[in-house]
């Protein structure tokens, strides 16, 4: 079912707020159900409300699933000498993404992969049974660091990529015969992308979609093998300048599209609004403008994997809260 997600910003009744605060979602479902069937209510906060009963399928789900026992054992089975004291501190300090389910603590289906991503100390402490594991991160990180070093000498740099993509139906809907129409993803062509190249399909391709389609695909229109899958194999260039950005040299013509409102996660709060203006100051210069707010996020904010963006009613004033994201 379609939802028109700007009715995000209205917000919830405070007995749905409070049922969903504690995790007792079949209750929450409930209340909702007794709004929308029992009560005259405005059609903004309907809306709101069957957004909400979709978001809680979500978060009720899987989610969340690990109980504390369960995150712990994750946490000593993958960590030497971990101990429960560090699982409460990861808690309190919201390190480790945990909700309430029924009253009881359960953690985001990825805290630990998010834990060993962002913390390094942690990182060290993993338990690697095979050490070319422990190697090839080693390689990736000087390879990440060569090339930053290599881009700004050089001002850029292209990189030729070539990809194989597939796809197929799972075997329990499988439906041999029947007319079934595919897309496959392919690059469009742009500033930073050139020289898109297609060099093999399976099966024949029925229709490609133009260099400057907004979502380009490969289309497939056949009927339906036993096993059949559907293939694309591209190859492109991908060039990234470099530019050192100075604040002397700014340009007096500044843009002045996508700078708008669009709900429910480009709104300017009154949180929001402060905290820009205290970032801000008196400053006027747009690079160190922006220089100010990079580095707000980037020392301010701790990186983290999210639970599903659906279940979060403003994504930059969650992160500007929560100083995570």
């Amino acid at each position: 079912m379609y939802q028109d997600l700007s009715f995000m910003k209205v917000p919830l009744p405070e007995d749905v707020l409070k049922l969903k605060i504690y995790g007792d979602y079949a209750g929450t479902q409930k209340m909702i159900r007794y709004f929308l069937e029992e009560k005259d209510i405005p059609q903004a906060l309907r809306k709101r409300l069957e957004i909400e009963q979709e978001v809680i399928g979500v978060m009720g789900g899987n989610e969340y699933p690990f109980t504390y026992d369960e995150a712990l054992e994750i946490m000593t089975s993958h960590l030497r000498d971990f101990k429960k004291e560090e699982l409460d501190h990861l808690k309190e300090i919201s390190a480790a993404d945990w909700i309430y389910i029924d009253g009881e603590v359960h953690f985001q289906r990825r805290f630990y992969e998010n834990l060993i991503k962002t913390r390094p100390d942690y990182a060290k402490r993993v338990i690697t049974e095979n050490p070319e594991d422990e190697k090839q991160n080693h390689i990736n990180q000087n390879l990440l660091n060569d090339n930053i070093h290599y881009m700004k000498e050089h001002g850029g740099r292209t990189v030729h990529t070539r990809i194989r993509s597939t796809i197929k139906a799972k075997k329990e809907f499988e439906e041999v015969g029947r007319k079934v129409r595919v897309h496959l993803p392919i690059p469009k062509v742009y500033e930073q992308v050139s020289n898109v190249e297609i060099h093999a399909s399976n099966p024949e391709i029925t229709y490609v979609a133009p260099f400057d389609a907004p979502q380009r695909t490969v289309y497939f229109e056949t009927e339906l093998k036993e096993n059949q899958e559907f293939m694309i194999e591209y190859s492109f260039d991908y060039h990234v300048n470099y530019v050192e950005l100075d604040p002397a040299k700014v340009s007096e013509e500044q843009p002045d599209f996508c700078l708008e409102e669009q709900t429910p996660h480009i709104v300017f709060t009154p949180y929001l609004r402060e905290l820009r203006d205290e970032l801000a100051g008196d400053e006027t210069n747009p690079i160190i403008l922006a220089r100010r707010f990079y580095d707000f996020v980037t020392t301010k904010v701790m990186y983290s994997f999210m639970r599903e963006y659906f279940t979060i009613e403003c994504i930059p004033e969650y992160c500007a809260i929560n100083l995570k994201g």
